[in-house]
């Protein structure tokens, strides 16, 4: 189940959200960032409240919507992202799931597969 932040501190949450941002650059996707997210969100049916948090920051003398996504988004939309380095993720997570599933623990206990728990989107893996 994915955590719901509604009611949370953002800065709270932060710990297991991704800011929205950081992907998009990490990704290294041509659009502006936010075209990308919201076509993202629309596209997949992202839920605020449940799939991501949003806040407003002062930026440049103006204001800026920062999106804050769960694990389980910031996952999905690696995996959906059709460039280089979306590549470069599908590939990595589905290796961690095979090695996982064909490790002896895995296999002894029937453990969940949760790579981005342990992985906490450290973009350096890449």
């Amino acid at each position: 189940m994915i955590p719901r932040f509604g009611g949370i501190d953002p800065a709270a949450a932060a710990a297991n959200t991704v800011n929205a941002r950081d992907l998009h650059v990490f990704l290294g996707v041509k659009s502006e960032f936010r075209n990308w997210i919201k076509n993202r969100v629309d596209d997949f049916g992202f839920v605020e409240n449940q799939d991501f948090t949003t806040a407003v920051e002062k930026y440049r003398g103006g204001e800026r919507k920062d999106y804050f996504v769960s694990l389980d988004m910031a996952k999905e939309l690696f995996m959906v992202e059709r460039n280089e380095k979306g590549k470069q993720a599908r590939q990595y997570f589905v290796e961690s799931e095979h090695r996982l599933r064909t490790s002896p623990s895995y296999l002894a206990v029937g453990a969940p597969f949760r790579p981005l728990a342990r992985l906490q989107l450290s973009f350096a893996l890449f």
